[in-house]
């Protein structure tokens, strides 16, 4: 499980298997940024390229069997709420706008690049693993944590693909991901 809301430099010191599925230069990173702030929430720079599944002319295509067709726009309607945690001091709560509250558990499909992090977790990414959140390029709503269904495929690291699955999102687990497609399926 990957995809802190916060990471507390202290606290990553003091525990380093929190950092667990963190890629090791992403936990270095990490352990590193004690030296910049007493509390660091990690890629918070809006960036605006969307991937979404669109049609030539720019408009959105629903395909069948999908409630939406989600783009990284739509996932960057949240802010960030200090409060205390009793493991890590601070941290940084999502708040998901009220538009982005109305798609938890629906269908949904979105295009990005895969980030295999082993023993069968994926996440997928707005922007290519060199510049994702775990490098501190982008912030933690640019990255969707995804449980595949079935994987009939395997799955390169940078694959730009299409994902189809039960959309959900977190803001009770610091320790696991803001968003979840849950039952995913690459989509052709």
């Amino acid at each position: 499980m990957s995809g802190l809301f916060l990471l507390d430099p202290e606290h990553i010191c003091k525990h380093p298997s929190s950092l667990k599925g963190f890629p090791q230069h992403a936990q270095k990173m990490e352990a590193d940024a004690g030296d910049i702030s007493p509390i660091v929430t990690l890629g918070m720079r809006p960036n605006d390229h969307s991937h979404a599944a669109e049609t030539e002319d720019g408009n959105q295509e629903k395909p069948l069997g999908v409630d939406l067709v989600l783009t990284w726009k739509m996932l960057a309607d949240v802010t960030y709420e200090k409060k205390p945690h009793p493991d890590y001091q601070m941290i940084q709560v999502p708040v998901f706008g009220k538009e982005l509250k109305k798609l938890h558990g629906k269908s949904a499909l979105i295009k990005g690049f895969i980030i295999p992090l082993g023993d069968g977790d994926y996440a997928l990414s707005k922007t290519p693993y060199a510049s994702c959140y775990f490098c501190g390029q982008e912030g933690p709503e640019s990255v969707i944590g995804v449980k595949f269904k079935e994987l009939k495929i395997k799955l390169k690291t940078d694959m730009h693909i299409q994902v189809k699955g039960t959309f959900f999102l977190n803001d009770k687990d610091p320790d696991d991901w803001m968003y979840h497609l849950k039952g995913a399926q690459v989509y052709p």
